[in-house]
């Protein structure tokens, strides 16, 4: 059996989904608390990271490894 491989285009697409699966859990009846939370303890930075900058630098550190490792 070959080991099927993923491109980039789809590693990008399933770290999309992951994204808007991640986000779509703000969105309900605590949406509202969370964007308290965040205005009132400054967390807006927490919130920068864990849903921009990590899943770009996720992608970037599989692209690194897709490439080197072929």
């Amino acid at each position: 059996m070959e080991k099927e491989k993923i491109s980039s285009l789809q590693l990008f697409y399933i770290l999309i989904g992951f994204e808007f699966g991640t986000l779509s859990l703000l969105i309900g009846r605590d949406f509202v608390t969370h964007l308290e939370i965040a205005f009132k303890y400054l967390n807006i930075y927490v919130l920068t990271l864990m849903h921009i900058i990590l899943p770009i630098l996720f992608f970037c550190i599989a692209f690194i490894r897709k490439k080197v490792l072929s």
